[in-house]
């Protein structure tokens, strides 16, 4: 069973992927975590801004590229649809 996690009365939470994570931070100094508003689209057809997140390891000598835009790093995943 998942340890409870504390949930934040006013904010977002996002769950990343321990191992992706750890392979982002292997060699570099520090993680930066972005944050972004993108556009989505709702089941029933709405079109809505949502919060897309993603941690990125800097600092180091060796550049890891680890999302298919090019932009590198690992994304984070929003509570909900993510069970931590």
């Amino acid at each position: 069973m998942a340890k409870s996690i504390a949930k934040p009365n006013n904010g977002f939470q996002f769950v990343f992927d321990a191992e992706s994570l750890k392979s982002v931070c292997e060699g570099e100094k520090k993680v930066v975590i972005s944050c972004f508003l993108v556009p989505e689209v709702t089941k029933d057809g709405r079109k809505v801004g949502a919060m897309e997140v993603w941690a990125e390891g800097v600092g180091g000598k060796k550049r890891k590229t680890l999302k298919a835009d090019g932009t590198g790093g690992v994304s984070g995943c929003p509570i909900p649809p993510c069970n931590a």
